[in-house]
């Protein structure tokens, strides 16, 4: 045994590369390092219009049928394009990239009134839902929220109605909204949403506003089906989308 490790250092600090097989196995007394290509720079776009103009592009010249490019859905908010895989060392470049920049973390959040009707009026797509909402944070008295009940789920309380009137008004405890999270191309994904509001905590601070997302990120697999049919109906036939 001894005399076949001293056989296997002396070739080894021999100074020539040998391969030895063993087993069915092929092995080199010296690490190999292959030599791989650079990475390419990928080109950054951010909306899915720039995409499709640069892979409808592509596919038009006599190199597209040669090198197919490959769309991966990584996320709601980015689309990369890869070029084929090159057979030398099995590496894969990314061309181009498509990040649609969008960073909403609103959910969770308690916020002054103000702040949240900006917010809902600038992050969300307007529709009746929104239109109900700003109209009940609107007359909410500025001072506090004066909750008649709260059972955890729903909460009653006391808004302005017309002029001098006051009204006690539930507060609808889970709303569907649809914020801009997603390119604008795409009809941004519906969530469910808890809609919760407290007092100010001193006397005379305005009250507190939060919309906490409840669906479990459900949302971000409809996003990136919906990207993909997209790109699918806009690509040509038999360009691989993976989501």
């Amino acid at each position: 045994m001894s005399m076949l490790v001293d056989l296997f250092r002396a070739i080894q600090n021999s100074g020539e590369t040998q391969i030895i097989s063993a087993y069915e196995r092929q092995y080199t007394t010296r690490e190999l390092k292959p030599i791989l290509s650079p990475p390419i720079s990928p080109l950054c776009v951010s909306n899915l219009t720039s995409l499709l103009e640069y892979v409808n592009e592509w596919s038009s010249k006599d190199i597209g049928s040669d090198m197919p490019l490959l769309i991966h859905v990584v996320s709601p908010t980015q689309v990369n394009v890869w070029l084929p895989l090159d057979p030398t060392f099995y590496q894969r470049h990314c061309i181009l990239k498509a990040d649609g920049n969008l960073r909403w973390d609103l959910s969770g959040r308690w916020m002054d009134p103000e702040s949240f009707i900006i917010s809902l009026r600038s992050l969300f797509v307007q529709d009746e839902v929104t239109e109900q909402i700003l109209k009940l944070v609107s007359n909410i008295e500025d001072s506090k929220v004066l909750i008649s009940s709260d059972d955890g789920i729903s909460q009653t309380v006391n808004a302005k109605v017309g002029i001098i009137r006051k009204d006690n008004i539930v507060i609808p405890p889970i709303v569907s909204l649809r914020p801009y999270r997603t390119f604008i191309e795409i009809e941004q994904p519906k969530s469910d949403f808890m809609f919760r509001m407290q007092s100010g905590v001193k006397e005379g601070s305005p009250p507190s506003i939060m919309l906490g997302g409840i669906d479990g990120g459900a949302w971000e697999n409809q996003a990136m089906a919906s990207i993909k049919q997209y790109l699918k109906d806009r690509l040509p036939a038999g360009t691989v989308i993976l989501a």
